[in-house]
């Protein structure tokens, strides 16, 4: 069995009323088989439970608890312990730069598993919860990743959502994936944020301005 990635497009789901983030994509679920051929040759650099069959649909499920979710540590939160202290230092200066120039605030959360949620669910709440982006403009951005899960997510606030659009959240995940299947989280997650970073920046003038 080879690897392969799903990209699951969320975007024609309405938005909850309840909620100020929209899920536009940006879920990526990996099912391996770590003797694949496909797979990095010697041993993986980390153990990966592995799926017993893909996601269906990328639809949201009501959640029968609230979930435990992960305090905010600041611009970086590695609960999966996937990143040194230097990368952790490079990855929040880069979230911390965007922000001094523009206001718009990216975060990024790793967890080793979801804790019985999807990851739509999941990073929603999240996003949610931290209330990233600023009061009335909503431009905040989570990166969500699961390793145990092998899934990756984007979450996007209704500020940047004509920016980072649903094609675009597709070909950052399809640049960090191949990197996370030979366990360079940290070239994944700079590359793909570097680009997100960068289509902020050329499209400036749209942040916070919602689609019609």
């Amino acid at each position: 069995m080879h690897n392969v990635w799903m990209i699951l497009d969320a975007s024609h789901l309405s938005p909850r009323k309840t909620l100020t983030w929209w899920v536009i994509l940006a879920s990526a679920c990996l099912y391996a088989d770590c003797n694949s051929a496909s797979s990095r040759a010697g041993a993986p650099p980390a153990e990966v439970a592995p799926h017993s069959a893909p996601v269906a649909s990328a639809s949201v499920r009501p959640s029968r608890s609230p979930p435990d979710l992960p305090q905010r540590r600041g611009r970086v939160n590695d609960y999966a312990d996937l990143l040194s202290a230097a990368e952790e230092a490079e990855l929040g200066e880069l979230y911390a730069g965007l922000e001094r120039e523009l206001g718009c605030q990216v975060a990024l959360l790793t967890i080793q598993v979801l804790p019985n949620l999807s990851i739509e669910e999941y990073s929603l709440a999240v996003a949610n919860a931290w209330a990233l982006g600023r009061r009335g403009v909503d431009d905040g951005l989570l990166i969500t990743v699961a390793r145990d899960n092998r899934s990756v997510r984007i979450e996007v606030g209704y500020g940047l959502e004509r920016l980072i659009t649903d094609e675009l959240a597709a070909e950052v995940i399809g640049r960090m994936t191949p990197e996370f299947r030979t366990g360079r989280f940290f070239v994944g997650l700079k590359e793909g944020s570097n680009e997100i970073i960068q289509r902020i920046h050329a499209k400036a003038e749209l942040i916070g301005q919602r689609k019609r």
